[in-house]
């Protein structure tokens, strides 16, 4: 059976979000089994262990830029633990007015992107992988995401931030499609004239 390129770039992103969807699913139903009663007040309530931080992000970049300079900004990770990732999303949310982003570029060593963008709808720098093979992170590895140029337009202060809404920002463990907790730092920025 030989399958064409263009099948291949249809089908890819949908098995991709089948697999994020599957492993969110798994961590749902997870969570809904690993609730314990609370005893608290004379009334039962039932809580949620937390998931596990075990990947901090951190946005690099200058934190005092001029209006009209360029500046690269890139998206670190940093595991905690040894892991193995089968896919990642990462949001990166930018401020609607007052910068410009552009010449978005992805770590190599990381493989091609099932989809990756600038979005000047959503206001945010976006980047989805799906690994053939597993991605290895090793315990304190530290990994350059992505990174992309920013121009100040105005003078101000503004924040590049992670998405970390629903059904953005995820990352998927290879072994049993488990989610990978995070953490996630800002970058505060300082635009003068």
């Amino acid at each position: 059976m030989q399958i064409n390129k263009e099948s291949v770039k249809i089908i890819l992103p949908i098995v991709a979000f089948l697999v994020i969807v599957q492993s969110v699913v798994l961590m749902s139903t997870r969570s809904k089994k690993a609730m314990t009663p609370v005893i608290g007040d004379g009334q039962m309530q039932n809580t949620v262990p937390a998931i596990p931080q075990d990947v901090t992000f951190t946005l690099m970049g200058e934190k005092n830029m001029k209006v009209g300079k360029k500046y690269t900004v890139s998206l670190d990770m940093k595991s905690i633990k040894p892991l193995s990732l089968s896919s990642l999303e990462t949001y990166v949310k930018f401020p609607e007015t007052g910068v410009k982003v552009e010449n978005l570029k992805v770590n190599e060593q990381m493989g091609r992107p099932t989809f990756s963008t600038i979005s000047m709808k959503q206001y945010q720098v976006v980047l989805n992988m799906l690994f053939s093979k597993s991605f290895a992170l090793a315990t304190g590895q530290d990994v350059m995401v992505k990174s992309f140029d920013i121009t100040p337009t105005v003078a101000g202060k503004f924040s590049l931030s992670l998405d970390e809404g629903k059904g953005k920002t995820l990352i998927v463990q290879s072994e049993g499609a488990g989610v990978v907790g995070f953490s996630a730092s800002n970058l505060d920025i300082t635009v003068s004239p």
